[in-house]
């Protein structure tokens, strides 16, 4: 019998934990699993089989093949001390050789095993994965050791460590997914006597760095922005969710050019040059079809006009993207002048640059094409075709990049 270190109560011995004996097995044992809670190293064990050191390597190897899901086993002291553990393919691998049964005749488990790591099983799963990462990489496929109390408690792999955090990935994907969808719609469609104007959002990686707002902020004055943030997947989601705070907080009627400012502040005090954006701010005067382009950095700016499709050049002094210097001067911006059945048109890259199964991508050229194509039938069809092309371009191949464009459609005739 043992005593506690803790309280010098008494404990039955190891080998006579309840449960632990496998009924057929010989040597081998199964410490009793319980239920753990939080990010402890413990919630990710996947083998809880141990055998003591003085057994015969070969009474093991016979017990491991009744058991063929587990991969390695703890050896342990008389005390339940973890001494090393035994891979199964490493052992099987020697058995199968020449005169390998008989070189392990007279072996015990505590003359082959190998020495492993333990952790402790309230360890921080995460603080592992890094310390585990760090010193032997992720990809191998190494066993390590759980303690609880000093004793074996179970054994985990660094493909159980990539299950889990790809299994909280998916979680943190989902719940950015669902967080997203209310600041980037999908889909957005409005329309009034002087325009109408749709939107569409698909994310390459379930969520999606590109952001797009339309918004009236001072009567017949509207605001439309897309934007584009380096990168793709949750970081770039993150980047997104705050651009949408800038723009359900400000009061644009203080003036684009400073909320952009203010944006380009905000990237840079809170990303520190890690992420940065590129977009277009276009701020419509509905009255006299009067708009205002900021463009930083983004520059895919579309007009189709009489049955011609120009893409428009902007000042290119000081429009660089924002986050990733400081910019106390005056944001330049370009003045265009809607006329009637104009078609205004916002994309990001994503779209443009879709690559099909040759790896070629779908280009400007197959984009304006398909607006001229559809241009009489509005723009909620050239959208849908648009997508339906794009689908039918790529193939097999996946979303390159996040796809984003807004099509705004004039109305109305300034001269009447």
């Amino acid at each position: 019998m043992l005593n506690t270190p803790s309280d010098g109560g008494v404990m039955m011995s190891f080998t006579e934990k309840k449960n632990d004996v496998i009924s057929g097995l010989k040597t081998i044992i199964k410490t009793p699993k319980d239920k753990q809670h939080g990010e402890i190293i413990g919630k990710i064990a996947s083998a809880y089989y141990y055998t003591q050191s003085d057994s015969s390597v070969l009474e093991i190897a016979e017990d491991m093949e009744k058991i063929n899901d587990v991969q390695a086993i703890g050896i342990t002291d008389k005390s339940g001390h973890i001494i090393g553990l035994i891979s199964r393919k490493i052992l099987f691998d020697f058995l199968s050789k020449p005169f390998g049964r008989d070189l392990y005749h007279s072996k015990s488990a505590g003359e082959i095993c190998s020495n492993c790591l333990v952790y402790d099983y309230q360890s921080n799963i995460y603080s592992i994965a890094d310390e585990i990462e760090e010193k032997h990489g992720l990809k191998n496929d190494k066993y390590f050791a759980i303690s609880k109390k000093g004793r074996f408690y179970g054994i985990f792999s660094t493909k159980d460590i990539l299950i889990y955090l790809s299994g909280i990935t998916q979680k943190d994907i989902q719940l950015a997914r669902k967080l997203q969808s209310n600041i980037v719609k999908e889909d957005l469609m409005f329309e009034n006597n002087s325009f109408s104007v749709c939107a569409v959002n698909r994310s390459a990686k379930g969520v999606s760095g590109d952001f797009h707002d339309v918004r009236e902020y001072g009567e017949g004055r509207w605001l439309f922005t897309l934007c584009d943030v380096s990168g793709k997947g949750i970081s770039a989601s993150l980047v997104t969710a705050a651009i949408g705070g800038l723009f359900s907080a400000y009061d644009f009627s203080l003036g684009i050019s400073t909320f952009i400012q203010k944006m380009n502040s905000f990237l840079l005090s809170t990303f520190g040059n890690e992420k940065f954006v590129t977009g277009v701010f276009a701020d419509l005067n509905e009255q006299t079809g009067e708009l205002t382009i900021f463009d930083m950095g983004h520059s895919l700016i579309y007009l189709f006009r009489n049955g011609r499709f120009f893409r428009l050049t902007t000042s290119q002094d000081n429009n660089i993207p924002l986050g990733i210097a400081d910019n106390e001067n005056s944001i330049p911006s370009d003045k265009l002048k809607l006329e009637k059945d104009d078609l205004f048109i916002l994309l990001t890259d994503g779209l443009i640059e879709q690559v099909n199964e040759s790896g070629e991508q779908y280009g400007s050229v197959r984009f304006a094409a398909n607006v001229g194509r559809y241009e009489e039938k509005g723009i909620e069809i050239i959208k849908e075709e648009i997508l339906k092309d794009i689908s039918r371009y790529k193939g097999r191949q996946p979303l390159h990049d996040d796809m984003t464009m807004i099509i705004l459609s004039f109305k109305k005739n300034i001269s009447d």
